[in-house]
This record gives C-alpha cells, structure tokens and sequence, in this order.
C-alpha cells in the first residue's frame, strides 16, 4: 500500500489544483483562470474513464505538465495558445479516442490560427519524440525469479477457496 502514497497524493494534489482553477473552460479567457487547470481536469477524466495503471496514468500526467510547462517557457507572447497547442497534441496522442474532447477544449481556450499555437504544438511534437522511445510499450519477455524475498502481486498470492 505505501508504495501507491506517492501516486495518490500526487493525484490528490492535481485535483485540488483542478478544482481551485475557478470555472470550466471558456471562450472568454479573461475570466477562466489557468488554461492549465483544464487540461489537467481532461486528463484526470480520460485517466478515470479508462482505468489506466498507477504507472500509466502517472506517465500520462508527466508528459502533459511537461509539455505545458515548456509551452509556457517558450516565451510571453500567447503563452495560454501555446500551453493549448502543446497539451492538444500529447493528450491527442495518449489518447486518441478523446480527440473530439480535445479540439472542443484548444478551441475553447485559445486561437488554433496563432503562431503561438503552432509553436505550443511544435513543443508537444518534441515531447512526443520521448515519449515514443521511453519503452513503455515494450513487452516484458522475462521470467520472474523464484523466492519469497521477491514480491508477487497480491491476486497471485490469495487463495480463493473452492466453492
């Protein structure tokens, strides 16, 4: 159980923070907030709807703050279309049955037409690049070695007695 506290208070962190972001998105930026704080929001509730893995759902998180975060670095001018552009694309790509989700939500929060946009989206495109070649796709072909000392899921380990 301990080894879930990190993940779960990270969750739990991302959350409040979705939460403490003010209103859903909407076409009037001025009073929305964060353009952060929905796109977080998208992504806790694909990350629900799909019932990804701890490992999963924490990977998916990563690359969308980071992609934002370097969306926002990339300079003042149209930074909230930058952040749009950049999450668009690797929430596009991890998910791609929400990508009607994502276009309502960039064209909710920014100007696709900008060149601030397209530069958020180049960001997302690098991100992407990592993400394609982390390994997390690769199946493991191993065995696992035998003994107590090493850790076995917790299903393998009950024994459901016979009806």
């Amino acid at each position: 159980m301990t080894r879930f506290v990190p993940l779960w208070a990270a969750l739990v962190l991302a959350a409040a923070l979705a939460i403490a972001g003010g209103p859903a998105a909407t076409p009037a930026r001025a009073e929305q907030g964060s353009t952060v704080t929905p796109w977080i929001e998208l992504e806790l509730e694909t990350i629900a709807a799909q019932r990804l893995n701890p490992a999963r759902a924490a990977r998916a998180l990563a690359y969308v703050s980071r992609a934002m975060y370097a969306a926002a670095l990339s300079g003042d001018a149209g930074r909230d279309d930058a952040v749009a552009g950049a999450a668009s694309v690797v929430v596009g790509y991890l998910h791609p049955e929400a990508a009607g989700k994502v276009d309502v939500l960039a064209s909710q929060l920014a100007d696709p037409e900008t060149r601030a946009f397209s530069r958020g989206r180049a960001v997302g495109q690098s991100l992407l690049a990592r993400a394609r070649s982390d390994g997390s796709d690769a199946a493991w072909t191993g065995t696992a070695p035998p003994g107590e000392q090493y850790w076995v899921p917790y299903a393998a380990r009950v024994r459901v007695p016979a009806a």
